[in-house]
């Protein structure tokens, strides 16, 4: 499991590092040990309901078009999508969202290696 989290609030296009957040994707990044897979991102807005759709994206070395997209509906403040993104050693990742949230957020990865 990789657990990622803002400390404080973040703003829109925020990546979600572990205990911080930033716009510049190069502060949040975490390096993967291991090649593996990731098979579920989990979200919660830490109670935080908007009134509008909220995304979140895996990023995996400075893009985001890995297809793990969990969206977190209106009215809602968690959300989980699975999937199967192989990642490799030495990769990066992180998270993005589009809000901003005043308590932060908070994301779980659930990898395994292979």
């Amino acid at each position: 499991m990789i657990v990622l989290s803002s400390l404080n609030a973040t703003t829109a296009n925020d990546y979600i590092g572990q205990g911080g957040s930033s716009s510049v994707v190069e502060r949040c990044q975490m390096v993967i040990a291991e090649d593996g897979v990731i098979r579920r991102l989990y979200v919660s807005l830490r109670g935080q309901t908007d009134i509008t759709q909220v995304t979140a994206i895996l990023n995996v070395n400075g893009t985001n078009n890995t297809g793990l997209l969990a969206v977190v509906p209106i009215g809602q403040s968690n959300a989980t999508i699975t999937g199967a993104i192989s990642v490799s050693a030495g990769d990066l990742i992180t998270v993005q969202v589009n809000r901003a949230f005043e308590l932060g957020c908070a994301v779980t990865l659930v990898y395994s290696k292979v």
